[in-house]
């Protein structure tokens, strides 16, 4: 069961990917392509994209090749084309630039350098091998029935914000209906490969609909990027990536989305490094396929946060924006971080406050490093499967803190968006063999509708104080093998792990409910502390698992103040003194005690009042 636990992530994983024996077994491949512009005259670029992805590693993670132009963020000056915006006239020098009739058309590859203030749009309708580098030195776009800027053709546009350089794009609130057709929605929209870099400043409003979007990859590398948007505010259907940028991003639909649902390569998206920060009326960060986090600051709030809680009265109406984009977006839903496939932390700083679920995957969620921290949410983490082996996370949930599909939990009721679809699945499960996990959750800890394995690493739940759900609670079986495991909560669903457990567990009912805040003990017969937690809800009984408990030994429970802990009120071996003992119980079996809940559980080897174990 272990051993399966631990490779069906990667089996998931290897089911995203075309060549599944690439995603086994190769590295990711560096980049050998390179990118070049050549002045404009209708030179032809014979190079090859860029922003290759190769699916690799047992996790199947994504790597994004950045190009040198996607990283350089320069050009050349004595080969570019200068176009002064000078409000509803333009003055090109050179040649593959035309304005006419308020639009400014960009017509072959090269570099095109604008400054000035225009009342009008840009359009690049370049031959679909060519390569175009629009350099916005100061250039305020604003457009009156259509985007700011329109890449109708072209093999790949980038967008340099010179150094130093303010910059703004805005565009109209109602579109042409030719522009309509051609499927335009945002203030730039492009068709190709879309670059933003450079490290100036861009400031885009979507009056109409969105902010960026590309129906290709969309990179951002280093540019400053504001969106307020009536849609979603970044959009690169295959991709977006995102490597040392700062994006401020206000947004009545997602944050920023991969939509790409028919390859299976496609539909990521990546973050590099930088800084984002999301306030979205829907998802934060949406990809159909991959969403992946290997670096970088990121804070994201959603669905009006605390405000739309699933609690609510009203909850997930999220302004009738799913509403009316119901024919392009898919299910509304308001989540912190969603993928339709994976979702890997490999780490960065997240903070997340979502008035839905602070993390979702359709398949697997998989912690690898990082510090995350979910203030605000519905359930904590979602997917059909968690796997946690490194980062340091802090869960507060208004239900569930982390949950392995979904199941029949109240989450679904009221049919808000984006409610969980799974039912109840036996090869569901959990599984914990690394990092800091602390969770606050008024639902269950951790559910897992299948199987629960923890391996290693330190976990404490604050678990529910209601009857009707448990600090841990799962359906097929649940063994602990490593690490350190403290869950307490209400006695009503209590479980403890079950006697396929190779380290030492106990349930104790405690002789009286201590209230949240109040620092727990556990001791060793000699007097000496093995740990100390702080629940922070009213608790009741309590699971401990740690490698110092051996089977034939007896341990006490006991409150009181204790220096020297840490922040979330833990500490291992703390120097204490005038406690007051709770619970007692010599361990008889590598199980003791047994909770009221559904599922799991063993015998009562260690006897006890109530069931639950000595006292």
């Amino acid at each position: 069961m272990k051993k399966m636990m631990r490779g069906l992530c990667g089996a998931l994983a290897a089911a995203l990917c075309v060549v599944s024996a690439g995603c086994a077994k190769s590295a990711p491949p560096q980049a050998t392509a390179s990118e070049t512009l050549s002045p404009t005259a209708g030179a032809t670029s014979q190079l090859q994209g860029d922003a290759a992805l190769q699916n690799a590693s047992p996790l199947a993670q994504v790597t994004v090749d950045y190009s040198e132009l996607d990283l350089a963020g320069t050009w050349e000056e004595n080969t570019a084309v200068g176009v002064a915006l000078r409000g509803a006239e333009v003055q090109i020098t050179g040649e593959g630039a035309i304005w006419q009739d308020g639009v400014l058309s960009i017509t072959a590859e090269g570099v095109y350098v604008l400054s000035g203030q225009l009342t009008g749009r840009i359009v690049v309708d370049a031959p679909e091998n060519a390569k175009v580098q629009l350099v916005l030195n100061g250039v305020s776009v604003t457009a009156s029935d259509g985007p700011a800027i329109y890449i109708r053709q072209a093999d790949k546009v980038f967008l340099t914000l010179a150094q130093g350089t303010q910059n703004s794009l805005t565009d109209a609130a109602t579109y042409a209906q030719t522009l309509i057709d051609e499927g335009v929605n945002a203030a730039v929209m492009s068709k190709e490969d879309l670059t933003v870099n450079g490290t100036g400043s861009l400031s885009v409003t979507g009056n109409y609909r969105h902010g960026i979007s590309s129906n290709d990859d969309l990179i951002v590398v280093d540019a400053a990027v504001a969106v307020l948007s009536q849609g979603d505010g970044i959009k690169g259907k295959d991709l977006a990536a995102f490597k040392n940028a700062v994006l401020t991003l206000d947004a009545q639909g997602d944050g920023i989305q991969s939509s790409n649902a028919e390859d299976a390569e496609k539909g990521n998206v990546v973050v590099d490094g930088g800084s984002i920060f999301i306030t979205a009326q829907l998802d934060g960060i949406q990809a159909n396929t991959v969403l992946q986090i290997n670096d970088g600051e990121l804070n994201i709030s959603t669905g009006g946060g605390s405000a739309n809680a699933s609690t609510k009265s009203g909850w997930g109406n999220w302004g009738d924006w799913g509403a009316d984009n119901a024919q392009e977006e898919d299910t509304a839903s308001a989540k912190g971080l969603k993928a339709g496939g994976m979702l890997i932390v490999n780490g960065g700083t997240l903070s997340l406050l979502s008035g839905d679920d602070g993390i979702h995957a359709d398949s697997c969620a998989a912690i690898q490093g990082g510090s995350i921290t979910i203030s605000q949410s519905y359930e904590g983490i979602e997917g059909n499967t968690i796997d946690i082996s490194g980062g340091e996370v802090h869960v507060t949930s208004s239900d569930d803190g982390l949950n392995a599909a979904g199941g029949s939990d109240s989450s679904s009721l009221g049919g808000r968006p984006g409610q969980n679809a799974f039912a109840n699945d036996e090869s569901a499960w959990i599984h914990i063999s690394g990092g800091y996990l602390v969770v606050d959750a008024l639902g269950d800890g951790i559910d897992s509708n299948g199987s629960l394995e923890v391996s290693g690493g330190v976990t404490l739940v604050s678990g529910p104080t209601d009857s009707g759900n448990g600090a841990l609670d799962y359906n097929g079986s649940a063994a602990i093998t490593g690490g350190v495991l403290v869950a307490a909560g209400s006695t009503g669903m209590a479980q403890n792990f079950d006697s396929s457990s190779t380290q030492a567990s106990w349930l104790a009912t405690l002789s009286a409910q201590q209230g949240g805040g109040t620092a727990l003990t556990l001791l060793d017969s000699k007097g000496n502390a093995i740990l100390t937690c702080t629940p922070a809800k009213n608790y009741a009984c309590v699971v401990v698992s740690c490698p110092d408990m051996a089977v034939g030994s007896a341990y006490t429970l006991s409150v009181g103040s204790v220096s020297g802990l840490n922040a979330d009120g833990f500490a291992q071996a703390p120097a204490v003194s005038g406690l007051t003992q709770v619970a007692s119980a010599t361990l008889s079996s590598v199980v003791t005690g047994e909770g009221g809940g559904f599922g799991g559980g063993g015998s009562r080897p260690g006897g006890g009042k109530g069931g639950f174990g000595g006292r």
